[in-house]
C-alpha cells in the first residue's frame, strides 16, 4: 500500500463524532482558521511563543509527509475547535511526530481524547508503512505543567522519554570570554556559507556516528528557517590552504514571539564548534559577535534549549556564562510494534 493510499484511508477514520463538532481532513485551505485556533490555544495556555503564519504555511508545505484532521462547530460560524496531525520525523529516526490542540472553551468535554486516539491510530498506521522492520514511535511534546494533557497520555500507555530545557540570559549579562585563539576568524553568515556549514555539521554528526541525522539541502533551510545573518555568523580556520568551518552559530528573531514574552529575544537554533581543544573558547567567540548584534539591535534576551542528558558539556557552558533555566519540556512516546 502506497502512503497516499495510507493517507486516504486515515482519512476515512476520522475521530470518534462529538455533539456539535464535525471533522474533516486537515487540509492547506483551512490555514486561516488554523492560525486564529492557535493563537487562541497559545494564549490561554501561556506558553512564551506564538505561531506564525510562515510556520503555518510550512506545515501545510510537507503534505507528503504527514497526515492531519480539523474539528469544526456544526452551528454557528462553524469555527475551527481543534486540530490534530502526525507527521514522520527528520532522519531515519523512526519517529512520527503528533501535534494538535483543542480550543479552550469546548476542553473537558472529550474532544482531546478522541483526537488523541486519532493520532495514536494514525501515527501507528504511518509507523507501520514507513517503518516495516521495527514499527518505530510515536511522539508527543508537552510544556511543563500540562498535567491534564499528561494524564492523557499515560492513559494511552505513553511513557517519559525525554526532556528539553530551555535557558535563556539578558545579553548584557553575558559573560564574555577575555582569551580567544587568533587561528581563526569569526565572519557574518551570508547565503555563499550555507553550504559549507551543512557540510561541516554532516561530518560532525558522521565522526560522532550519528549518521542518520545528516542533513540534506532542504533539512538545512528547515533548521536555518526563521535564521537571522546579521546575527548569526560562521567560525573560519585560517590554519591550511584554504578557509575551513569549524564553527558557527544560526540565530532567529521570531518577533511573533515578543508581545507573549513582553520582551525582543534573539534564539540560538542552533550552535556547534567543531574544535575540541577550544571548543569553549570558540562558542564563546561566537556568542561574542551575537550578543554584540544583538545589543546593537535593541535586543532584551537570548535564549537556547538543550537536552540536559546529551548536552551536559554545552548546558555547563551556557550557565557558565550568564544564562538560567526558564523552562521545561517533556517528551512521551508509545512504541509501535512492527506490522504488515
Amino acid at each position: 500500500m502506497g502512503y497516499s493510499e495510507l493517507v486516504k484511508d486515515d482519512q476515512v477514520n476520522l475521530p470518534l463524532e462529538h455533539p456539535g463538532v464535525a471533522w474533516e481532513p486537515l487540509i492547506s485551505e483551512h490555514a486561516a482558521p488554523l492560525s486564529e485556533l492557535l493563537a487562541l490555544i497559545e494564549e490561554s495556555e501561556g506558553v512564551p511563543y506564538r505561531t506564525s503564519e510562515s510556520e503555518i504555511t510550512e506545515i501545510f508545505a510537507r503534505a507528503d509527509q504527514w497526515n492531519g484532521v480539523a474539528g469544526f462547530e456544526v452551528t454557528g460560524n462553524r469555527k475551527m475547535i481543534a486540530f490534530g496531525y502526525v507527521e514522520l520525523a527528520r532522519g531515519s529516526v523512526e519517529q512520527v511526530v503528533c501535534q494538535g490542540g483543542v480550543a479552550p472553551s469546548v476542553r473537558g468535554s472529550g474532544i482531546g481524547s478522541s483526537l488523541l486516539k486519532w493520532q495514536t491510530k494514525a501515527g501507528s498506521k504511518l509507523a507501520h508503512e514507513e517503518f516495516t522492520q521495527n514499527g518505530g514511535r510515536l511522539t508527543h511534546t508537552l510544556h511543563e505543567g500540562d498535567t491534564e494533557f499528561l494524564t492523557a497520555l499515560e492513559q494511552m500507555g505513553y511513557a517519559w522519554e525525554s526532556s528539553a530545557v530551555e535557558l535563556r540570559c539578558v545579553v548584557e549579562r553575558w559573560q564574555r570570554a577575555e582569551v580567544v585563539p587568533t587561528y581563526f576568524d569569526v565572519v557574518p553568515w551570508t547565503p555563499d556559507l550555507d553550504d559549507a556549514t551543512r557540510r561541516a555539521f554532516n561530518e560532525a554528526q558522521i565522526e560522532l556516528g550519528l549518521e542518520n541525522l545528516r542533513a540534506t539541502q532542504a533539512d538545512w533551510r528547515k533548521i536555518n528557517a526563521g535564521i537571522r545573518r546579521d546575527w548569526s555568523f560562521v567560525a573560519l580556520s585560517r590554519e591550511g590552504d584554504r578557509p575551513r568551518v569549524i564553527g558557527f552559530i544560526s540565530v532567529g528573531g521570531y518577533e511573533q514571539d515578543w508581545e507573549a514574552l513582553g520582551w525582543r529575544e534573539g534564539v540560538l537554533q542552533i550552535a556547534a564548534a567543531f574544535e575540541s581543544k577550544d571548543r569553549d573558547k570558540l562558542l564563546s567567540a561566537l556568542v561574542n559577535q551575537t550578543a554584540e548584534a544583538l545589543v546593537a539591535d535593541g535586543i532584551d534576551k537570548i535564549s537556547v534549549t538543550l537536552d540536559p542528558e546529551e548536552d551536559e558539556a554545552s548546558m555547563r557552558f551556557y550557565m557558565d556564562h550568564g544564562f538560567e533555566v526558564s523552562s521545561w519540556y517533556h517528551t512521551y512516546s508509545l512504541r509501535v510494534a512492527p506490522g504488515s
